[in-house]
């Protein structure tokens, strides 16, 4: 059988690049959410100004909607951060590092991601799971506040998961490190 396009891998192969379908679909979903919560605040935001400039009367709840979707938004992009190394890293003393201590740096930092985030997820979770018995809600909309701290928990603890697969799926081989200027 012949097609004109190319063919998709089955599910659980790896793709083209060796990546994986049911991770591209993870990652682009997060992605497209937190943008989707990027967009939501810009509009809360100018309809707040808006609200308070020409109306003379603010959008009611747009501090807790701001906080909410500031919540969501960077949540949900710091699994994708972890898995790709792409979080800030300060390099400064890779010019006199071989190539074995910088595998070495890379196996610490992924772990120390790892206890980092784990620590917030399990501190998250004690404390949505206080508000939650205290019935903490936002002041203005009277939103659940547990529901994000939950939210914030289990992001956590999925990019704590991502940093301990990102140390596991990293080349053994480390490039090497540039030149010194």
């Amino acid at each position: 059988m012949s097609s004109s396009g190319p063919i998709d891998p089955p599910p659980g192969a790896a793709g083209p690049g060796g990546e994986r379908p049911a991770r591209n679909v993870l990652e682009r979903g997060t992605t497209v959410l937190a943008c989707s919560f990027m967009l939501a605040l810009t509009v809360v935001t100018l309809l707040d100004v808006l609200g308070r400039d020409l109306l003379n009367k603010p959008l009611t709840g747009a501090t807790e909607l701001t906080e909410l979707l500031l919540v969501g938004m960077t949540f949900l992009f710091y699994p994708r951060l972890a898995w790709r190394g792409a979080h800030i890293a300060v390099d400064l003393f890779d010019w006199f590092r071989g190539p074995i201590l910088r595998w070495v740096q890379r196996i610490v930092c992924g772990l120390l991601g790892a206890l980092s985030f784990g620590g917030i997820a399990w501190q998250m979770g004690l404390l949505a799971l206080r508000a939650a018995s205290y019935g903490d809600v936002t002041p203005s909309l009277k939103l659940n506040l547990s529901w994000a701290m939950w939210f914030m928990a289990a992001m956590s603890a999925i990019t704590a998961i991502a940093f301990v697969l990102a140390v596991f799926a990293a080349p053994k081989e480390v490039p090497p490190a540039p030149e010194p200027l």
